[in-house]
Parts: C-alpha cells; sequence; structure tokens
C-alpha cells in the first residue's frame, strides 16, 4: 500500500518537473497548491512540495513582474512603487533589480518622499533601506519615523539593523537566557523585539535592557498559560506597539 503511494506522488512530481521544464510555471505551481494541503501526503513528499512551491511562487511572481513592468520606462515604473500614498513593493523589486546600478541622486530624492510618509509603515521604510544595503545602494536619506514623531537622516550602508544596535543585541542575548527551558518560544520573543525596534526606528523603549528582556520573557511564557496573564502595563504597552498606536513618553 505504502508502495502505491509512493508511486502516486512519484508521478505527480514528475508532471510538476516536466510542466517546469515547459515553461509552465504556473499550471505547476497550480499543482503544488493542491497537493500540499491534503491531510494524507507523507511528510517526505510534505518537505519536497514545500520546497517545490517557495521555488515556483517565487518564480511566477518575477514572471508576472517581468510581464507588467518590463515595458515600462524607468520613471512610470517609479510612478507604480508609491501611488495613493501606497507601496507596491513588487514595482519596487522589479526596479531595484533593473536599476541598482543606475541610481542617482534624484532618485533617492523619489525615495526620500516614502522614508518621509506617514502613511508607510516602519516596517515597509525599513525593508526597503535593508533592500538598499543589500544591494549595496548607498544613499543618505531623509526618515521620519510617525510613531516616536522624529525626523532624521540615514545611510542605506549604516548598521542600521537590530542585530547592529548594542541595546537590542543585548536584549537578545538575555531572552534568549531567560527561556532556555522554552526553546520553541524564543522565535515569538525575537519576533517581538523586532517590532519594537521597527516601532522605535532608531531609537530605544525607556526600559533598561533587563527590564525589557524580563518583561518580553514573562509575556511569552504566561502566553502558554492564559489563566495566569495578568493585565499591566507592560502589556498595555506591547498591545499599544502592535497595532502602531501611540505611544505617549
Amino acid at each position: 500500500m505504502g508502495n502505491k503511494k509512493n508511486d502516486f506522488y512519484e508521478k505527480i512530481m514528475d508532471k510538476i518537473y516536466d510542466l517546469t521544464k515547459k515553461g509552465e510555471l504556473e499550471e505547476a505551481l497550480k499543482i503544488v497548491e493542491e497537493e500540499i494541503v491534503s491531510p494524507y501526503i507523507p511528510a517526505d513528499y510534505l518537505n519536497d512540495f514545500e520546497r517545490l512551491y517557495t521555488e515556483l511562487k517565487k518564480a511566477v511572481t518575477a514572471m508576472s513582474m517581468e510581464k507588467k513592468y518590463a515595458g515600462m520606462t524607468k520613471l512610470e515604473i517609479m510612478s507604480q512603487i508609491f501611488k495613493k500614498n501606497t507601496v507596491n513593493m513588487n514595482a519596487f523589486t522589479f526596479f531595484l533589480s533593473r536599476y541598482v546600478y543606475e541610481m542617482e541622486q534624484i532618485d533617492a530624492h523619489f525615495f526620500n518622499t516614502i522614508f518621509l510618509s506617514s502613511s508607510v509603515s516602519m516596517f515597509e521604510k525599513i525593508f526597503i533601506l535593508e533592500q538598499f544595503k543589500f544591494a549595496d545602494v548607498n544613499f543618505t536619506f531623509e526618515f521620519y519615523n510617525q510613531n516616536s514623531n522624529k525626523n532624521f537622516c540615514v545611510n542605506s550602508m549604516s548598521d542600521f539593523e537590530m542585530s547592529n544596535a548594542q541595546y537590542y543585541a543585548s536584549v537578545e542575548k538575555k531572552i534568549k537566557s531567560a527561556l532556555l527551558k522554552w526553546p520553541s518560544s524564543i522565535t515569538l520573543a525575537l519576533d517581538l523585539l523586532k517590532m519594537i525596534y521597527e516601532y522605535y526606528f532608531i531609537g530605544v523603549p525607556s526600559f533598561s535592557e533587563e527590564e525589557l528582556a524580563f518583561q518580553l520573557a514573562k509575556y511569552i511564557t504566561e502566553s502558554f498559560e492564559p489563566k495566569n496573564v495578568q493585565a499591566s502595563s507592560f502589556h498595555n504597552w506591547l498591545e499599544l506597539i502592535a497595532f502602531n498606536k501611540k505611544i505617549k513618553n
């Protein structure tokens, strides 16, 4: 019975690879999407399908962007990146792949409008900045953090990442130490820390490193037992950050 099931999935795999070779990526992705949600799929094949899904989704997205933006001029693509106070990340990704070595100061001024906009989330702003650094784009941008209501300048090649900030690196180390008995919860704690970093970019909250690490670890461990959760000023503070609400200093 097991061999028959394996033969069944082997045939599906062969069909997916045949479609990929023919360039029929969307059809191949459709089959993967159908199979990946099956509750009976063997673990070994599930790993293969998940890998194929990631690869095909990326390829199909790139193909779709190529069709949509290939015929546009540089200015036309830029007009698609930031429209109606909303950032189109697909257009940005295509722009960066095509013009990464041709960016000029006037282009940097265009991105200033994104970094200075209060309608663009800090997550999106920092993501764009990270992509510039990854692509070795070296410009100094004007930046507005709508959460702290602060304007400042940041160079795309500077050490602005959370891992390079002494405060957050120290908090991360203390969190990992505090949650040694709950290793599976460390990822969630660090996700919350990243959220705090993005909220206060490029500053830090008023908590000491020790206090923030302690409170985050406590918040995580209490979440496993909701009956033990008690409303606190820290819980309220974290909730305001999660919903991007202004925090009074």
